[in-house]
């Protein structure tokens, strides 16, 4: 859900943020970010025929550190309608989307180091190794399922979402850090709920950690009679999201993410409300041989995820990808390899047992999908190409099957 009673609030910080005056940017002593741009061409799938459609899909992040300590980040995305219809010079509609908008002041306290955040957005979510990087200063470790081009907070287990602050703390020479999350948003109802989380990480040689647990309480100003008062809380939201690998990036190993959303517990201890739509899963064991890579990837996925997600359209499902890093052309490295998926519409981590045994007796049909990919570095970034075709939806018009993916991501 949308914060809608924030819409204000994220106009004015915006506008804050990108009107700061220039000597302030001057105290800027490095300025570091990335940008996208993904084009999608498919057909409608509404029409009898072949109807092609493209639309974009574009995002910004970008990090400014200060000689103070303190550093400022923004993130946005934008994603527009079927450009083809009206015509690429005519006007198309488009939604924009702050993802974060951050100020972090470093301090140290008694030998450890100590990370004092507010945001606005989703920040540092559970599900995207953005926090390890950030904090342990680690290769990407993600997973290629979840890539996402549409901002973190739909495409992660738990995302941290709304307006609020945070406090890390590292341990001295290890690295192990622990964290406070408060913050507000309306995730579950129209009332403010009051977000309380805690996290643990960890980043070694051969084993990472990310973990974070907590729930969301809505602030009511009146109790069950109706009668006026200062403060009750008689619903919690729980919420969790652990990622973690086992080995590293360079060999075997193991990935995992998973948690769970909006888990209902109420005072009245019968009164427990959890479905398991709500289930974020991902199991990926990764082989890396001299050349070639193969990773299997098992995936429960809620709805609303999938609809931000790259490679995936079902919300369950098994997918097996081959690929090579290795290959050279001149001084240009080029990675080539397939997806192969077998989803399940409507399907979660509780139908593992009838999907096993073939049972569709609600007709729901799984999909085969083939994935070739190709990325290829270009300039400061990399162009990545990629030709979707579900083969279990060929038909008389079996171009309605196909996707063409076009992306490009560079580094400022």
């Amino acid at each position: 859900m949308k914060l809608k009673k924030y819409r204000k609030t994220y106009c004015l910080l915006a506008i804050l943020f990108f009107l700061i005056p220039d000597s302030f940017l001057s105290a800027v002593s490095n300025f570091t970010g990335n940008a996208g741009v993904k084009g999608d061409l498919t057909s409608n799938q509404d029409s009898n025929d072949y109807d092609p459609q493209l639309t974009l899909q574009s995002f910004f992040a970008g990090q400014f550190d200060f000689t103070s300590n303190i550093t400022i980040r923004t993130e946005f995305s934008m994603q527009t309608a079927d450009i083809i219809d009206n015509g690429i010079f005519e006007d198309t509609d488009a939604k924009f989307k702050i993802d974060e908008l951050s100020l972090t002041k470093q301090f140290t306290v008694g030998g450890l180091l100590n990370y004092f955040s507010i945001f606005a957005g989703t920040y540092e979510p559970i599900g995207s190794d953005i926090f390890l990087r950030r904090h342990f200063g680690i290769e990407p470790i993600d997973s290629m399922l979840t890539q996402s081009w549409l901002g973190l907070k739909g495409s992660t287990v738990h995302p941290f979402y709304g307006i609020g602050g945070s406090f890390i703390v590292h341990y001295g020479a290890e690295p192990v850090a622990t964290g406070l999350y408060i913050y507000v948003n309306h995730q579950n109802t129209d009332k403010y709920e009051l977000n309380t989380d805690f996290r643990i990480a960890c980043a070694f040689d051969n084993f990472c950690l990310d973990f974070a647990a907590g729930s969301g309480e809505p602030l009511n100003s009146e109790n069950s009679s109706g009668e006026k008062v200062f403060l009750v809380i008689d619903k919690l939201y729980m919420h969790s999201g652990i990622e973690m690998m086992i080995g590293n990036r360079y060999g075997n190993s193991l990935f995992a993410e998973g948690g769970f959303q909006d888990m209902l517990i109420t005072r009245d201890i019968n009164d427990f409300n959890f479905s398991a739509d709500n289930i974020y899963l991902l199991i990926e064991p990764r082989f890396s041989g001299r050349t070639m890579k193969v990773t299997m990837s098992l995936f429960s996925f809620p709805k609303e995820t999938v609809e931000n997600l790259f490679f995936i359209d079902d919300t369950f499902g098994f997918d097996l990808a081959i690929y090579t890093d290795a290959i050279q052309w001149r001084t240009t490295t080029i990675t080539v390899g397939f997806h192969t998926t077998l989803s399940y519409p409507e399907k979660n981590i509780a139908d593992f047992e009838s999907v096993l045994q073939n049972n569709y007796k609600d007709g729901n049909e799984p999909n085969i999908k083939l994935s070739p990919f190709l990325t290829i570095p270009f300039l400061s970034g990399s162009l990545q190409t990629m030709l979707q075709a579900t083969v279990s939806d060929f038909n008389d018009v079996w171009e309605k099957a196909i996707v063409l993916n076009i992306g490009y991501r560079t580094n400022l």
